[in-house]
């Protein structure tokens, strides 16, 4: 299964495809946080990673094979922590998908190996964010710093490698870090 094309821009978390059927929850905290769907034949495990109460959320989603879901779906879980601890031995040691959103949109996602399961899967794509937003609040600033020192801002912007979904997620994300003074 390709990775890549589990998640969808604007989806909710719980349902990151428009593909997404058959979804079975296993736990709810006002929305659904740790649950399964059907995505092109396969079954994906998801999983929020943390809370749910801020405004930005992370999940991970997992491919399962019909005996890994057979038996997650047959072990009892006492509590919400023996599940997660279930979920995050179910990630360690492949490729996940982590995926944040904001007010329940996902907005960015990316494909991770577990070597410290979901937790750790989880802070290298925040990691690959922040360094994607370092880059290009530096970019915009040396920008800035050459159109004061060498001529009209209207020049044009430099040719860029990263998809046009990354770069309005990550104009959103310095347009709110503008908004509260922090550039």
């Amino acid at each position: 299964m390709n990775l890549d094309a589990v998640v969808t821009r604007s989806c909710d978390p719980w349902a990151p495809n428009h593909g997404a059927t058959n979804i079975h929850v296993w736990h709810v905290n006002d929305v659904p946080m740790v649950g399964t769907f059907d995505l092109h034949k396969s079954k994906m495990l998801f999983a929020a990673v943390d809370d749910v109460d801020g405004p930005t959320t992370v999940w991970v989603y997992v491919p399962l094979s019909c005996d890994e879901f057979t038996r997650l779906d047959a072990t009892p879980c006492e509590n919400v922590s023996a599940l997660y601890d279930s979920i995050d031995q179910l990630c360690d040691g492949r490729n996940v998908i982590v995926a944040h959103a904001r007010d329940f949109a996902l907005s960015k996602w990316s494909v991770q190996p577990t070597t410290e399961g979901m937790y750790g899967a989880a802070s290298a794509h925040l990691q690959m964010v922040v360094t994607t937003l370092e880059q290009q609040v530096s970019d915009r600033l040396r920008r800035h710093w050459r159109d004061d020192e060498d001529g009209p801002a209207d020049a044009p912007e430099p040719e860029s490698n990263v998809p046009d979904h990354e770069v309005h997620f990550q104009r959103e994300k310095l347009d709110e870090l503008e908004a509260v003074g922090a550039i």
